[in-house]
């Protein structure tokens, strides 16, 4: 404990040197926040997702039933892929919407005591990170970034964004000072998603939280829940591991090698590649969101134990 409690400063000017190295790439490289995506969605978020491999093997009695829902996993990003490549826009809602479902888990970090309260909470924590983008967003940046998406969407966007903050207006008088402890873990988070809107671009900052926080998290969550059962343990899950690294490996090699060149790319190229990156995120999201919800018990922790 006395260890735990000696690393925290260290951690925290670790995070302070980041953060002051994420504004600085931020308002150097016009592109930052496309390459921050891109690089932690190929690193942290591929690792993250391929760990289903291991949610699946603790939920289901049978590697069989395991090999069978994995099939459907596939079949289901595959399809979901498809059907959203035909329209980049019903895409992004696509994925705004799953999003602020997923992102809202609570695993724990706030009581039932207020069964109402508590879905309000996933609907405001889930939804910040995707609905004060285009509120934090300019004109002219979102234009630049997904001229695609077209002015009538994006003012669509941009309500529901307003939405979120009457939400948001109504939780936090719903809380009360009473019972602020119970929802401590959710106000900490949006203090956090907002210093990120505030201080970065709003796709560097949903990058931030997508590939620093929410993925790092939820690795942490799926390893520790497999130490907990770890008779179920199999040399598949190791196998899958050893495959994800070098997957990861060559296409983080790949990035690295195309860097130099790639932060002049043209705002055209830039936007193209968006556009893909948010259809590809949203079919994965779907089987994924579809599973941790199945296995939100096997990944709860209690609150002092975060």
């Amino acid at each position: 404990m006395a260890m735990r409690s000696g690393l925290r400063p260290v951690a925290g000017c670790v995070l302070v040197v980041l953060w002051w190295a994420a504004i600085w790439f931020d308002h150097s490289v016009p592109t930052a926040g496309i390459w921050a995506l891109l690089g932690l969605s190929l690193s942290t978020g591929l690792v993250h997702g391929a760990l289903d491999a291991q949610l699946l093997l603790q939920r289901f009695a049978s590697q069989s039933r395991a090999l069978a829902m994995a099939s459907l996993y596939l079949l289901g990003v595959l399809v979901v892929g498809a059907m959203l490549s035909l329209q980049p826009g019903v895409a992004l809602f696509a994925l705004v919407a799953m999003s602020a479902w997923h992102f809202g888990e609570g695993y724990g970090r706030w009581t039932a005591s207020r069964p109402a309260l508590d879905g309000l909470t996933r609907v405001v924590v889930g939804g910040a990170p995707v609905l004060l983008f285009p509120w934090m967003a300019s004109d002219a940046a979102a234009v630049h970034l997904l001229p695609w998406l077209g002015g009538n969407a994006l003012q669509a966007w941009r309500g529901l964004g307003l939405l979120w903050l009457a939400l948001f207006a109504g939780w936090a008088g719903g809380c009360g000072i009473p019972g602020w402890r119970s929802y401590r873990y959710a106000w900490v988070e949006l203090a956090g998603i907002a210093l990120l809107n505030l201080s970065l671009s709003p796709l560097m900052a949903f990058a931030l939280y997508f590939g620093a926080y929410h993925a790092p998290v939820h690795i942490w969550r799926v390893l520790r829940s497999g130490r907990r059962d770890a008779t179920r343990r199999t040399g598949t899950v190791r196998w899958g591991a050893f495959a994800a690294a070098v997957v990861l490996t060559v296409v983080l090699g790949t990035l690295l090698w195309r860097l130099p060149n790639g932060l002049a790319v043209s705002p055209t190229e830039a936007s193209e590649w968006v556009r893909w990156l948010v259809v590809a995120l949203a079919a994965l999201t779907f089987p994924h969101l579809v599973l941790i919800s199945a296995c939100a018990r096997i990944l709860s922790v209690s609150q002092r134990r975060l």
